[in-house]
C-alpha cells in the first residue's frame, strides 16, 4: 500500500473529515485497499462527514472485505457493517448512493438484516431499512434469519417488530425439517414466550391460508369463479368492468360495507374487499381481503382477484391478469412441511435460563 493510502486509512478510520479531503486532493485513493486486514478504506468509515467524502471521490460503496486467510467471515459491504455497529445515519446513506441490499457474506451468508439484528434494541433500524424495501428472510448457513439473530440477543421488541413486518419465526431447511425460533439455545424465558406466542400466530395463520386455498382451488375446478393474480390498481379496474359487477374491488376503506352490501347477491363463498399491508413470505405487500360473506372474517389474504367468470387469455394478458390456479398449487406445496405443525399453549412454556448473544 502507498504512503498516502496508508495515511488515509489513519484519517478516515479515527474520522478526521479535513484531513481525509486534503489527501485525496493529494490523489489518495479512495478505494485504498489494505492487503493485510482485507478491508477497503470506506469499510473503516464510521464517521458519517468522512463517508461522504469518500463516496463523492469516488468510493465504491459496494466493494465487499476479502478472505485474507483469518477465521472470521468476509464480503461484507459498508451497509452490512453499519448495520452491524447500528450506525443509523451512516446505512441510510449507503442505501441512497446504490448500496446493495440483497449483498450477502461469503462464508456465512449473512443477510444485510440479520447483521442489523448483531445486538439488542435495533427495531428503529430495521424500520429505516423498510423504507428501502431490504428483503427479510435470507437464511444464513444455519437456516435462521433476522428475527432468529434478535431473539439471540434477547431484543424483544426487534422480535415483534421483525414479524410484524414479514419475518417468519418458523423455517423449513435444506432437509425440509421445520426449525422454530423458540427452540434457540439459551434464550430468556421471556423472549421463548414472546416467540411461542408469535409462532402460535404464524401457524393459525398457514393454516388458515392452506384452508382457504384448497376451497379456492376447488372452486376453480368445479368452474364456479374465475382467480386471476393482478399486478396493479389499473388491471384491477379493467378486469373489474370486463368481468361483471360482482368483482367487488374497493381500494379504500371507506367504502367496504357498501361493496360488501353490493356483493351480497350472487357470492356463495367468499368475496374480495379493501386493501391493507400484511406480511406475507415476501414480506410487506399490497393484498386483497377475501371475506367470509356471514361474519365478514378474513380467511384469506393475497394479491388474489376473484370474478365470477373467466376471461380469455389474450384479454388476461392485455389487462396484466393471469390465472391464478397456477400459483395456489404452488402455495400449497409451499405449506406442505408446516402441516403438522402444532399449536404449544404459551402457558406450558419451559424455563430456559440465561440472555440470548453471540
Amino acid at each position: 500500500m502507498k504512503k498516502i493510502d496508508k495515511e488515509l486509512f489513519n484519517a478516515v478510520e479515527y474520522g478526521s473529515p479535513k484531513q481525509v479531503a486534503s489527501l485525496i486532493r493529494s490523489g489518495a485513493n479512495p478505494n485504498a485497499y489494505n492487503e493485510q486486514t482485507g478491508e477497503y478504506v470506506i469499510h473503516v468509515a464510521y464517521d458519517l462527514e468522512t463517508l461522504k467524502l469518500l463516496v463523492r471521490a469516488g468510493a465504491d460503496v459496494n466493494l465487499k472485505t476479502q478472505d485474507v486467510g483469518r477465521q472470521n467471515d468476509y464480503g461484507l459491504t459498508g451497509l452490512h457493517l453499519a448495520c452491524s455497529f447500528g450506525i443509523e445515519d451512516n446505512a441510510e446513506f449507503y442505501l441512497q448512493n446504490g448500496a446493495d441490499i440483497f449483498a450477502v457474506t461469503a462464508r456465512t451468508n449473512r443477510s444485510i438484516r440479520y447483521c442489523a439484528s448483531q445486538q439488542d434494541g435495533r427495531a428503529s433500524i430495521h424500520a429505516l431499512l423498510d423504507k428501502y424495501d431490504v428483503p427479510k428472510n435470507i437464511f444464513n448457513y444455519r437456516f435462521e434469519n433476522e428475527l432468529f439473530e434478535s431473539a439471540l440477543f434477547d431484543d424483544i421488541e426487534s422480535v415483534e417488530y421483525l414479524y410484524n413486518h414479514g419475518s417468519v419465526p418458523v423455517i423449513v431447511d435444506d432437509r425440509n425439517k421445520l426449525k422454530r425460533a423458540s427452540e434457540l439455545p439459551q434464550i430468556s424465558t421471556a423472549m421463548k414466550k414472546t416467540l411461542r406466542k408469535i409462532e402460535n400466530d404464524f401457524i393459525e395463520k398457514l393454516n388458515n391460508e392452506r384452508r382457504c386455498l384448497k376451497a379456492l382451488k376447488e372452486e376453480w375446478q368445479n368452474g364456479n369463479y374465475g382467480f386471476y393474480l393482478v399486478d396493479d390498481t389499473h388491471a384491477l379496474s379493467t378486469l373489474r368492468s370486463n368481468c361483471g359487477k360482482r368483482v367487488v374491488i374497493n381500494f379504500s376503506s371507506k367504502n367496504v360495507e357498501c361493496e360488501l352490501e353490493t356483493a351480497k347477491d350472487g357470492w356463495q363463498t367468499c368475496i374480495v374487499v379493501g386493501e391493507r399491508q400484511y406480511p406475507l413470505f415476501g414480506g410487506e405487500e399490497k393484498v386483497y381481503c377475501i371475506r367470509e360473506l356471514s361474519s365478514g372474517e378474513v380467511i384469506y389474504e393475497n394479491d388474489l382477484c376473484l370474478a365470477n367468470k373467466p376471461i380469455h387469455k389474450e384479454i388476461a394478458e392485455i389487462l396484466g391478469v393471469r390465472p391464478a390456479l397456477e400459483y395456489i398449487e404452488d402455495r400449497l406445496e409451499e405449506l406442505k412441511p408446516y402441516e403438522k405443525i402444532e399449536i404449544v399453549p404459551t402457558e406450558r412454556t419451559t424455563i430456559v435460563g440465561g440472555m440470548g448473544g453471540k
